[in-house]
C-alpha cells in the first residue's frame, strides 16, 4: 500500500480509514465453515497496513474491539446522493450482479411472480418480468429508492446503502471471499435478510414472502450520517499532526 510505504519511509503519523480493518481489530463472529477464508483474508489485511497510529473503520455491525485505545468503529460512510433520498416501496426488486455467470441464473426470476429490474450485463432489454438496465447513476439511486427488496453479492457499500434505505436483502458474497461472506453472514444475524451461495429461485421466493419481518427489523434502524467519523477524522489528524 502506497500511503503506508510512504507513511514509514518519511515517518509520518499514519490513520487508517476503511471497513476492512474490522477483520483485524474487531472480535466478530463469523461461519465456522470459513475459518481458512478468515485467516487468509486476516493476514492479507496486516500486510496492505503496517501500524497506523489510529483506525478509524466503517461498519453496519459493531463487534467489540480488540484496542479500543486506538480504534473507532462507526457507520458507513454515505455519498450525499443517498442521504438525499426519500425511500418508497414499489413493486420491483432490484437485482445487482456483477458475475457474467450470472446471466443466466436471471432467466429463472422469469418463473417468479415479481417484478425484477437487474443491472451488471451492460444491456438495455425488457424480457418478461426482467428489466436489465445498463449502469446509470441517477436511475440504480431512483431504482434502490423505489425497491421493496435487493438482490446483491455481498459488497459492503452496497449492503450499507440498502440498510440506509431500509431495503430487505438477499446477499450472494463471492466465492471466498471473506469480507463478503461476513457481511452476508451479518445481514442475516442481524434480521436485515438472507445471505446464500448462490441465487436460487426457491430461496429468493421464500426470501420474498419473508419481506415483512426483514422490513420490520430495518425499520429500528437509527438513520445515521457522516457527521460524527469526520469529526474523529478531524481530531485525529489534529492530534498525531502535533506529534509529527
Amino acid at each position: 500500500n502506497y500511503s503506508s510505504m510512504l507513511s514509514k519511509l518519511m515517518n509520518i503519523p499514519l490513520i487508517s480509514l476503511d471497513n476492512i480493518h474490522m477483520l483485524t481489530q474487531c472480535e466478530y463472529d463469523y461461519p465456522p465453515n470459513h475459518r481458512i477464508d478468515m485467516l487468509t483474508a486476516k493476514a492479507v489485511t496486516k500486510s496492505y497496513i503496517l501500524r497506523p497510529k489510529r483506525h478509524i473503520i466503517t461498519s453496519f455491525f459493531y463487534p467489540p474491539l480488540k484496542h479500543p485505545h486506538m480504534t473507532a468503529l462507526y457507520p458507513p460512510v454515505l455519498r450525499e446522493e443517498i442521504m438525499k433520498l426519500t425511500p418508497e416501496e414499489g413493486d420491483h426488486v432490484l437485482v445487482y450482479q456483477t458475475a457474467e455467470s450470472s446471466l443466466n441464473l436471471m432467466e429463472e426470476l422469469k418463473k417468479l411472480d415479481h417484478e425484477f429490474i437487474i443491472y451488471g450485463f451492460h444491456k438495455d432489454e425488457v424480457d418478461e418480468n426482467l428489466t436489465y438496465r445498463s449502469f446509470n447513476e441517477d436511475q440504480i439511486y431512483e431504482d434502490m429508492r423505489t425497491a421493496k427488496a435487493i438482490i446483491v453479492n455481498g459488497g459492503f457499500t452496497m449492503i450499507s446503502e440498502a440498510i440506509y434505505l431500509k431495503k430487505p436483502i438477499y446477499s450472494t458474497p463471492a466465492h471466498k471471499n471473506f469480507e463478503q461472506i461476513l457481511n452476508g453472514f451479518y445481514v442475516e444475524k442481524l434480521g436485515f435478510g438472507e445471505t446464500h451461495e448462490s441465487l436460487d429461485v426457491e430461496k429468493i421466493e421464500s426470501f420474498l414472502n419473508n419481506l415483512d419481518k426483514y422490513q420490520e427489523n430495518l425499520n429500528k434502524v437509527e438513520p445515521w450520517d457522516n457527521t460524527e467519523i469526520l469529526k474523529d477524522l478531524d481530531l485525529s489528524i489534529e492530534k498525531y499532526a502535533r506529534l509529527d
